[in-house]
């Protein structure tokens, strides 16, 4: 039987619409029964079933549909049962597909529909004569293009009747952000890569986990910072995706258990968000970060003055000159006991806080937005480990990027000016990265005159 070829990075899906509607005879009904002798059979874009009889009469090699125009290698990772997922592709029954890749009960409905590239549909229509779907456009949660670097357009999946994207378009491509772009190379990536490797070796491997988290410093004496560490990550799924699909549940059993079954996309989003975090390695040149002998001696006088507990923690804040925050993150890691009051600060709210602590924003900011004291702001901040060396350092960057760009202007605009020059015009600038980026700033500045006396 003379068919037409599967095109490149086509789904079943896609191939079936193609049929249908260049054959001139087969209605959706049809189709499915002649090539998955299957009546009405629903097809989804990531994933399908009864590829066994299909290879049969297509003769596609089973491995080149499982492995190049399905998800089956990323659905194959998440679940603890690949082998029935493959049975369950090759044969049916259809209904069993939802619990074996972990579909149902995912939550990540919304995230879920068809999409396609208006720029790739031009590309297809002139190369091959038709739009068609994509399958790396269709994983759960992609939401650019791995060639255009363009937003995706999404539209309701139609499972049993099947249709191509649209042939002929009146809108224009939307540039995707950063962060959607290495998602989505990041997503392929991992694919391309479980269609070789064992499962063991890829996202799976606990030990390498707890290694990435310790690098990122959220782990400390085999204890593991949680709060600290949803909230990051929860950061970072909300700037990709405008929703949080991670849960207190999900995250400590995706840490705690090697072959936790789930949803691809959690597995694979949490190891993504991780890595885009920096490590505290890169931050050993901010010298910021270290503790100086001024705050190791305002560290002693304030222990000094909780071990004696005659003072209120506002009068010791006020003596020492320190926030009060950081008089009860003292008392916490000394296990000092002190009076707490009452708090009217529900989990919702001092979530949001966390989150926005994390993301860096000013504590009197948040403290207006959500209608509570900069005291109670300090607080949650000083009961999460490292948050606050933590916001320092965001501060240090900032400061670096604008001292870097400024600097750069400055020689720029005083290209024949000597270092003594410079540093006479822009102190502050350049004082503060002769301390904190000493490395950087002697790269960029006029190589050193030496003038005989």
């Amino acid at each position: 039987m003379n068919i037409l070829p599967l095109l490149p990075d086509e789904t079943i899906y896609s191939f079936l619409a193609r049929l249908r509607v260049y054959s001139g005879s087969y209605n959706h009904r049809s189709a499915s029964l002649l090539w998955f002798e299957q009546y009405g059979l629903s097809l989804d874009q990531k994933l399908a079933t009864h590829l066994a009889y299909f290879s049969a009469q297509t003769k596609f090699p089973v491995e080149l549909l499982l492995n190049d125009h399905t998800y089956y290698p990323l659905f194959s990772l998440a679940g603890n049962e690949p082998k029935k997922l493959k049975d369950v592709m090759l044969t049916g029954p259809s209904y069993r597909l939802g619990n074996y890749a972990k579909i149902t009960q995912s939550g990540l409905k919304a995230l879920s529909k068809d999409k396609y590239c208006l720029s790739c549909i031009e590309a297809d229509k002139e190369k091959y004569g038709v739009a068609y779907w994509h399958l790396s456009h269709q994983f759960t949660g992609i939401q650019s293009c791995h060639i255009h670097n363009t937003l995706l357009v999404d539209t309701s999946p139609s499972l049993r009747v099947y249709s191509l994207p649209p042939q002929a378009i009146s809108s224009s491509d939307v540039p995707a952000s950063d962060l959607q772009r290495f998602f989505t190379t990041y997503v392929l990536e991992v694919n391309e890569s479980a269609k070789s490797q064992k499962r063991n070796d890829l996202l799976l491997d606990k030990s390498n986990l707890n290694a990435l988290i310790r690098q990122k410093g959220f782990m400390s004496n085999d204890s593991i910072s949680m709060q600290r560490l949803i909230a990051v990550i929860s950061n970072i799924t909300v700037r990709l995706f405008n929703n949080d699909v991670f849960t207190e549940h999900v995250v400590r059993n995706l840490i705690r258990k090697p072959y936790y079954a789930c949803h691809p996309l959690k597995l694979i989003l949490f190891r993504f968000a991780l890595e885009q975090l920096p490590d505290i390695a890169a931050q050993e040149h901010l010298q910021l970060l270290k503790p100086t002998d001024k705050d190791k001696k305002r560290e002693k006088q304030c222990l000094l003055l909780l071990q004696e507990g005659e003072l209120n923690f506002t009068e010791i804040a006020r003596r020492v000159s320190c926030s009060i925050g950081y008089v009860i993150k003292l008392a916490k890691q000394e296990n000092i006991a002190y009076l707490k009051r009452t708090q009217f600060i529900s989990a919702d709210i001092e979530k949001r806080i966390l989150m926005r602590l994390v993301k860096g924003d000013a504590r009197d900011a948040i403290a207006r937005e959500e209608q509570v004291s900069v005291s109670s702001v300090e607080k949650i901040c000083g009961e999460h480990y490292q948050l606050s060396e933590w916001r320092q350092y965001l501060r240090a960057l900032d400061k670096r990027d604008k001292y870097r760009i400024e600097m750069r202007s400055v020689l720029k605009k005083h290209s024949f000016s000597t270092r003594a020059e410079i540093k006479a015009m822009y102190p502050a600038c350049y004082m503060w990265l002769y301390k904190y980026d000493t490395q950087w700033l002697y790269l960029h500045l006029p190589p050193a005159s030496y003038r005989s006396k």
